[in-house]
């Protein structure tokens, strides 16, 4: 509650965040939510573009994991927008493989391959190389599921 006291919304925001993924990771999502919404309008509302667009991310997995594809969609998709506007390229590359995820889940692969590829040439076009690796591997895990070796 010290944190609250002095409003350090950057300390609310991490332990929100904390909390929600503690929830998470105890199969409790209806929780894991009200906390990561919580963390994301506190972030909103300081303009800390970084924090939420990842929170958004760990909401991406919470409802991927509970079968709420089309809300997963919504917020990899946000990230995704809020990314672009602030042209923060990393954070924007890390939404789009989230968001090729969720439509890899939804059985969507050209969709998935669509997001793939675009988070693999920013990433080599910003010269990242772990995100380019990573974009690489991912791809390559795809293709093999795919039956496209």
């Amino acid at each position: 509650m010290e944190a609250v006291a002095k409003c350090d919304h950057d300390k609310i925001i991490s332990t929100r965040t904390n909390l929600g993924l503690a929830f998470y990771y105890a199969k409790n999502y209806a929780d894991a939510e009200k906390h990561l919404l919580g963390a994301a309008k506190d972030a909103r509302s300081i303009n800390d573009v970084k924090s939420e667009i990842n929170i958004y991310g760990y909401l991406c997995i919470v409802y991927c994991d509970d079968n709420n594809i089309e809300q997963a969609q919504r917020y990899a998709e946000e990230a995704i927008r809020i990314a672009e506007n602030a042209k923060l390229n990393k954070e924007l590359i890390t939404a789009l493989i989230n968001c090729s995820s969720v439509m890899n889940q939804k059985r969507d692969l050209s969709s998935s391959f669509k997001y793939l590829n675009h988070a693999l040439n920013l990433a080599l076009e910003i010269k990242n190389k772990p995100l380019t690796g990573r974009c690489y591997l991912l791809l390559a895990r795809q293709y093999e599921n795919a039956g496209n070796n």
